[in-house]
């Protein structure tokens, strides 16, 4: 993986420098859940990668902790995890404090180095459901648009009659938007709380921020509320596709 990773990196720089206007090359960062890994990848920047190109790109180099509160425009993200890992790094990686950081660092554009095979045993690991995510080519259609969940369908039915275009399940920055909604050139996402998510707890912490870096606001929408007053949540979602 930090072979892979560091190959990238110099095509990265590479790229920039045959393009560059003079304005500052895009940030990267690069970022492994693990210390022994980072520390390699580190020993193999200040070997490959010249002082210049360093600062031009802001180059960050750490674990989710040390990204805690940083982004950088691309991403490299090395997992360090295969098929024979012991399964408390697995256990490890499932963490929010870890994995939500490692996977929403990225402000353009994120690129996975992972050596963790599909037919692993951890196919219940957030790792693992993740990169599954990843490879699927997700093509929103008509079909595709209808779901068996009477709240999503609720929700949904009572917006288009509010004369909104609706989208359930829409893929976004990596993950599914519950519900995307449009009228008027304006669109927002809604977040449908009563639901279980894709990757469970561990994107919770995160999903608004990396929504927002996606260019997409999102509305939360618990089921409680619009079972107690749908008219008042029908409003309150027409006054945010108003200001998005």
């Amino acid at each position: 993986e930090a072979a892979a990773l560091m190959d990238e990196l110099e095509r990265l720089v590479a790229e920039d420098r045959a393009t560059t206007t003079g304005a500052p090359g895009p940030s990267i960062g690069i970022l492994s859940p693990f210390r022994d890994q980072v520390e390699h990848l580190r020993e193999q920047v200040a070997a490959r990668i010249d002082l210049d190109s360093i600062e031009r790109h802001d180059l960050l180099i750490g674990t989710a902790y040390g990204f805690q509160g940083q982004e950088r425009d691309l991403m490299l993200l090395s997992f360090a995890v295969d098929g024979n890992s012991h399964p408390m790094s697995l256990r490890y990686l499932s963490q929010a404090d870890v994995f939500n950081v490692a996977i929403t660092r990225a402000r353009s554009h994120q690129t996975v180095f992972t050596t963790l095979p599909e037919d692993a045993d951890q196919k219940d690991t957030v790792l693992a459901r993740y990169l599954q995510f990843l490879t699927k080519q997700v093509t929103p259609t008509a079909a595709s648009s209808e779901s068996s969940d009477a709240f999503v369908d609720e929700v949904a039915e009572r917006l288009r009659i509010q004369g909104f275009r609706v989208w359930p399940h829409y893929p976004v920055a990596g993950t599914d938007v519950d519900l995307i909604v449009e009228r008027s050139g304006r669109s927002l996402g809604i977040d449908l709380i009563a639901r279980r998510q894709d990757f469970g707890a561990a994107l919770e912490l995160e999903r608004y921020r990396m929504f927002a870096r996606a260019g997409l606001v999102l509305f939360p929408l618990p089921l409680s509320s619009w079972r107690l007053d749908p008219n008042a949540c029908i409003a309150a979602v027409e006054q945010h596709v108003a200001l998005a």
